[in-house]
Protein backbone atom coordinates (compact mmCIF):
# COMPACT_ATOMS: atom_id res chain seq x y z
CA UNK A 1 0.00 0.00 0.00
CA UNK A 2 1.65 3.70 -1.11
CA UNK A 3 1.73 5.58 2.21
CA UNK A 4 2.15 9.38 1.82
CA UNK A 5 6.04 9.66 1.99
CA UNK A 6 5.77 7.30 -1.05
CA UNK A 7 7.10 8.76 -4.56
CA UNK A 8 5.29 7.85 -8.03
CA UNK A 9 5.90 8.18 -11.50
CA UNK A 10 3.09 9.63 -13.29
CA UNK A 11 2.18 7.13 -16.26
CA UNK A 12 -1.43 8.49 -17.53
CA UNK A 13 -0.70 10.74 -20.77
CA UNK A 14 2.63 9.29 -20.76
CA UNK A 15 4.42 7.90 -23.37
CA UNK A 16 8.32 6.78 -23.41
CA UNK A 17 10.64 5.76 -25.46
CA UNK A 18 14.44 4.32 -24.33
CA UNK A 19 17.70 6.11 -25.68
CA UNK A 20 20.28 4.20 -24.98
CA UNK A 21 20.34 5.46 -21.35
CA UNK A 22 18.13 8.42 -21.91
CA UNK A 23 14.68 8.22 -21.46
CA UNK A 24 12.59 10.37 -23.49
CA UNK A 25 8.97 11.20 -22.64
CA UNK A 26 6.16 12.81 -24.16
CA UNK A 27 3.45 14.15 -21.98
CA UNK A 28 0.16 14.06 -23.72
CA UNK A 29 -1.57 16.43 -21.66
CA UNK A 30 0.58 19.10 -21.38
CA UNK A 31 2.46 18.55 -24.85
CA UNK A 32 5.74 18.94 -23.33
CA UNK A 33 8.61 16.32 -24.28
CA UNK A 34 11.46 15.49 -21.58
CA UNK A 35 14.29 14.00 -21.75
CA UNK A 36 15.77 12.47 -19.11
CA UNK A 37 19.59 11.71 -18.46
CA UNK A 38 20.40 8.00 -17.34
CA UNK A 39 20.09 9.02 -13.16
CA UNK A 40 16.92 11.11 -14.02
CA UNK A 41 15.72 8.02 -16.30
CA UNK A 42 16.10 5.68 -13.43
CA UNK A 43 14.84 7.72 -10.46
CA UNK A 44 11.95 8.04 -12.48
CA UNK A 45 11.97 4.54 -13.55
CA UNK A 46 12.25 3.48 -9.49
CA UNK A 47 9.49 5.66 -8.14
CA UNK A 48 6.59 3.35 -11.13
CA UNK A 49 6.37 1.17 -7.94
CA UNK A 50 5.19 4.53 -5.23
CA UNK A 51 8.49 3.64 -2.97
CA UNK A 52 9.88 5.93 -0.34
CA UNK A 53 13.03 8.05 -1.17
CA UNK A 54 15.75 5.78 0.48
CA UNK A 55 13.80 2.63 -1.71
CA UNK A 56 14.33 4.57 -4.48
CA UNK A 57 17.87 5.56 -3.45
CA UNK A 58 18.87 1.57 -3.38
CA UNK A 59 17.18 0.95 -6.87
CA UNK A 60 18.91 3.62 -8.59
CA UNK A 61 22.24 2.86 -6.66
CA UNK A 62 22.05 -0.46 -8.13
CA UNK A 63 20.92 0.12 -11.25
CA UNK A 64 23.81 2.79 -11.83
CA UNK A 65 26.78 0.89 -10.43
CA UNK A 66 27.72 3.71 -7.92
CA UNK A 67 26.95 4.45 -4.30
CA UNK A 68 24.34 7.68 -4.31
CA UNK A 69 22.57 9.83 -1.66
CA UNK A 70 19.51 10.74 -0.38
CA UNK A 71 20.52 14.79 -1.74
CA UNK A 72 21.22 13.20 -4.89
CA UNK A 73 17.76 11.27 -5.51
CA UNK A 74 16.07 14.39 -3.90
CA UNK A 75 17.70 16.65 -6.68
CA UNK A 76 16.31 14.14 -9.01
CA UNK A 77 12.72 14.11 -8.25
CA UNK A 78 12.70 17.96 -7.39
CA UNK A 79 13.52 18.11 -10.94
CA UNK A 80 11.05 15.70 -12.47
CA UNK A 81 8.36 16.95 -9.80
CA UNK A 82 8.58 20.22 -11.53
CA UNK A 83 7.58 19.08 -15.09
CA UNK A 84 4.69 17.19 -13.31
CA UNK A 85 6.26 13.59 -13.58
CA UNK A 86 6.55 12.38 -10.34
CA UNK A 87 3.74 12.77 -7.47
CA UNK A 88 5.16 12.69 -4.00
CA UNK A 89 5.57 14.29 -0.61
CA UNK A 90 6.74 18.18 -0.96
CA UNK A 91 10.57 18.54 -0.51
CA UNK A 92 10.59 21.84 0.57
CA UNK A 93 13.95 22.28 -1.13
CA UNK A 94 14.56 26.03 -0.42
CA UNK A 95 17.07 28.22 -2.71
CA UNK A 96 20.35 28.37 -0.56
CA UNK A 97 19.92 24.47 0.32
CA UNK A 98 19.51 24.02 -3.05
CA UNK A 99 22.69 25.51 -4.00
CA UNK A 100 24.79 23.93 -1.18
CA UNK A 101 23.49 20.47 -1.72
CA UNK A 102 24.22 21.22 -5.66
CA UNK A 103 27.65 22.26 -5.07
CA UNK A 104 28.03 18.93 -2.92
CA UNK A 105 26.91 17.01 -5.46
CA UNK A 106 28.73 18.23 -8.04
CA UNK A 107 32.20 17.67 -5.88
CA UNK A 108 31.63 14.00 -5.13
CA UNK A 109 28.91 12.97 -7.60
CA UNK A 110 30.23 9.47 -8.94
CA UNK A 111 28.06 9.91 -11.83
CA UNK A 112 26.27 13.13 -13.52
CA UNK A 113 23.99 14.84 -12.19
CA UNK A 114 19.80 14.24 -12.09
CA UNK A 115 18.71 16.07 -15.20
CA UNK A 116 15.36 16.86 -17.07
CA UNK A 117 15.33 18.73 -20.32
CA UNK A 118 11.99 20.17 -21.56
CA UNK A 119 10.08 21.74 -25.05
CA UNK A 120 6.72 22.42 -25.60
CA UNK A 121 6.10 20.20 -28.26
CA UNK A 122 2.92 22.36 -30.75
CA UNK A 123 -0.25 19.65 -31.09
CA UNK A 124 -0.86 18.34 -34.07
CA UNK A 125 -3.28 20.55 -35.46
CA UNK A 126 -0.82 24.12 -34.61
CA UNK A 127 2.09 22.15 -35.91
CA UNK A 128 0.38 21.89 -39.50
CA UNK A 129 1.67 24.80 -42.04
CA UNK A 130 -1.08 26.92 -44.00
CA UNK A 131 -0.59 29.28 -46.92
CA UNK A 132 0.84 32.61 -46.07
CA UNK A 133 -0.91 35.84 -45.83
CA UNK A 134 -1.23 36.86 -49.76
CA UNK A 135 -1.49 33.46 -50.88
CA UNK A 136 -4.22 32.18 -53.75
CA UNK A 137 -6.56 30.01 -51.74
CA UNK A 138 -10.15 28.03 -51.78
CA UNK A 139 -11.12 28.04 -48.30
CA UNK A 140 -10.46 29.25 -44.68
CA UNK A 141 -8.79 26.21 -43.30
CA UNK A 142 -5.87 26.34 -45.97
CA UNK A 143 -4.33 29.81 -44.62
CA UNK A 144 -2.25 29.81 -41.71
CA UNK A 145 -4.39 32.59 -40.59
CA UNK A 146 -7.29 30.59 -40.86
CA UNK A 147 -8.62 33.64 -42.94
CA UNK A 148 -9.29 32.71 -46.90
CA UNK A 149 -11.41 35.92 -47.95
CA UNK A 150 -12.86 37.15 -52.07
CA UNK A 151 -10.50 40.01 -52.92
CA UNK A 152 -12.48 39.91 -56.25
CA UNK A 153 -12.89 38.77 -59.69
CA UNK A 154 -13.53 35.37 -57.77
CA UNK A 155 -10.52 35.38 -56.44
CA UNK A 156 -9.88 34.82 -53.22
CA UNK A 157 -6.52 34.90 -50.80
CA UNK A 158 -5.30 34.31 -47.20
CA UNK A 159 -5.59 37.64 -45.14
CA UNK A 160 -4.85 38.47 -41.57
Amino acid sequence: MRSSKDWISRTNGIVTQKAESELLIYDTQSYKAHRLNEPSARIWEAASGGRDLSAIRRIVSKKLGAQISDDFVRIGLERLMSQGLVEGPELGLKAPERRKMLKRLAVTAAVSLPAVFSLVAPRAVDAQSGLPNGSPCQNSPQCASGNCVGIGGGVKECRP
